[in-house]
Formats: C-alpha cells, structure tokens, sequence
C-alpha cells in the first residue's frame, strides 16, 4: 500500500471553500462569466435598484464574449423606471466586468428574492472583559487561530455576561464545545 493518500481524502475542508466552485459552474449555465455579478449586485447598480431587481442571464451573439444581453427580473413597476436609466446600467455592468460585455438589458417580469438580513453586530465588550480575553488568548501562537477565538470569546461573552468574571480556557474551551 502506498502512503499517499487516497484523492477522495484531502482532509478536513471549510465550505466556503467548496462553495465558490460549485455556485460558478451553477451560474454558467445561465451565462454569468464572473459569479460576482450576482454577488455584488448592490455594489453595481446601487441599494434602489438592488432592492427589486436581480440579473437573471447573460448571453451574447454566438462566438462572440462583449454586446451580450443582460436579462434582468425586476419585481413591480420597476421595470419602466430600469428602461429609462438601462444606459448607466449598463455603463456600470462593463465598468464592473471591464470591457463592453453587454449591450443592452432585457427585462423579464417576477419575484425578486429579498436578501437576508444581516444580525446586528453584539455591543463592544468593556475594557476589563476585553484585557482579560486578551489575557486568556495570549498562549495562542497561531494569529488566525487567536483572532478566530476572540471573535467568539467575543459573541459569547456578550451573550453570557455573567461569565465575563472568570475568563480562562476552560471557559473558551465550554463555549467552543457549545
């Protein structure tokens, strides 16, 4: 037996790192080249117009990559007020992918998903709370590994304020466990 390991065990692997991969090869083949258009919808075209649409296809002329067709789904009467102002979005969308990727929008009537909302950040801890985290993290040689644990040394001490009192590993070790 060899002592490579078998191609279907790489270890342990965060999903994030999976996802990326697969949402690419899902939006191909509606014709989205770059996923981050659908990412970053909002950095594109502004919260307004994020709020009630969402592109939906890209597809271009056979053989060619730029004067595609952007089909965008728009939710209620947006649509008329999207054709008035599709030169700046589109403008926006080529500065985005930059180059003159798409040419024209094509709008298509429907529900537009709305995003989730983000949890409101917990309130900072106080100074003395925050020293003696700080303390308790000190033994952690590996930087990632310390500021990952203070983020959640954070979130559960914020969520558990009688603990802040007695902040040790073993208190870190119960909430990483819970």
């Amino acid at each position: 037996m060899s002592d490579q390991p078998s191609p279907r065990r790489r270890g342990v692997r965060a999903i994030s790192e999976l996802l990326p991969a697969q949402q690419r090869r899902a939006l191909r083949q509606y014709g989205f080249l770059k996923v981050e258009i659908v990412n970053r919808w909002t950095e594109i075209v502004g919260p307004t117009f994020a709020q009630s649409t969402l592109p939906a296809k890209l597809s271009f002329p056979p053989g060619k990559r730029n004067g595609g067709t952007l089909t965008v789904t728009v939710d209620g009467p947006v649509g008329l007020h999207l054709r008035h102002v599709e030169p700046q979005i589109v403008e926006r969308v080529n500065g985005f992918f930059g180059y003159p990727a798409v040419a024209r929008l094509a709008i298509r009537q429907g529900p537009v998903p709305q995003p989730m909302p983000r949890p409101a950040a917990p309130p900072p801890l106080d100074a003395r709370t925050m020293a003696h985290l700080q303390h308790a993290l000190s033994g952690i040689g590996n930087t990632n590994l310390r500021q990952a644990m203070a983020r959640l040394g954070q979130a559960v001490l914020t969520d558990n304020p009688h603990e802040t009192g007695d902040i040790s590993h073993a208190t870190l070790g119960r909430a990483a466990k819970a």
